[in-house]
């Protein structure tokens, strides 16, 4: 059941992240999710954004089969942390 509700949620928050739009003040626009490398003092220096030709709804089937059928649902090998803002 798990992993049918996260390949659901993921399929379409891939399709919404692709071709989704919001509009508020008569303005239309689109969710971008991207990373970065900050310096010391926290300022951006390099922005990496995802090419035009990346789609998210087309890597959930596979994430999903990753987590749960490659990795029995462990995922520590993706190191992760936070820093203090």
């Amino acid at each position: 059941m798990r992993e049918r509700i996260c390949s659901d949620f993921f399929a379409e928050s891939g399709a919404f992240l692709d071709s989704g739009w919001f509009k508020g003040d008569e303005k239309k626009v689109t969710p971008e999710i991207c990373f970065s490398e900050r310096d010391e003092s926290r300022e951006i220096r390099t922005l990496y954004m995802r090419s035009k030709d990346f789609a998210f709804h087309e890597y959930a089937a596979g994430d999903v089969y990753w987590y749960f059928d490659e990795h029995q649902e462990d995922a520590s090998e993706i190191e992760t942390g936070t820093d203090e803002p």
